[in-house]
């Protein structure tokens, strides 16, 4: 099935559809007085130059319209003629965007080498006046023996007491009991 066409009546006026996009939002006795040729010779430049009939609607439905609005709409509708299309203000702005943000990298900074990081930092711990000796580091933890066989302890079972996997092993079988109060004392 074909699309009807924006402009579906003679050039004196717009189609019903296209007027009812654009002036659809206005009170109905300002949107049929706003069928005139005079609107339609205003409208159609609008649209050629990239305006969308929304976007026209958005404009002419916050103007203040009253009994005479018609000269009103076409003004305005002049007016808009000298401005671009939104959609093209937005792609003159983007690429304008693209351009500055193509500048600004081409200008960024490397950083620092790390000899001059490392003098900074000496700096500004001088002048916090913290000591430059790097931290000590702790002495390693040696786990503790398993309280059954004496083999490094894996397993965690209480503060005192640690178990080595095999012993896990044979208390989960059942075949062995751990009296944990006899060796913890």
């Amino acid at each position: 099935m074909a699309q009807t066409p924006l402009f579906e009546a003679p050039r004196d006026r717009l189609g019903p559809r296209l007027h009812d996009e654009v002036f659809g939002a206005l009170p109905s006795l300002t949107a049929r007085a706003l069928d005139v040729p005079e609107v339609a010779v205003a409208v159609r430049p609008l649209l050629e130059r990239g305006w969308r009939p929304a976007q026209l609607a958005a404009r002419v439905g916050a103007l203040p319209v009253g009994g005479e609005s018609v000269p009103t709409v076409v003004a305005f509708l002049g007016e808009l003629l000298s401005r671009d299309a939104p959609q093209r203000a937005w792609e003159r702005e983007r690429a304008a965007r693209e351009l500055e943000r193509a500048a600004r990298a081409g200008q960024a900074r490397a950083p620092a080498s790390e000899q001059s990081r490392t003098h900074w930092a000496a700096e500004a711990r001088r002048s916090l006046g913290l000591p430059l000796q790097p931290r000590p580091v702790a002495a390693p933890v040696t786990p503790r023996s398993c309280a059954t066989c004496g083999a490094a302890g894996e397993f965690f079972v209480t503060r005192q007491v640690r178990l080595c996997a095999a012993c896990v092993d044979l208390l989960a079988s059942g075949r062995a009991r751990l009296a944990v109060a006899a060796q913890a004392g």
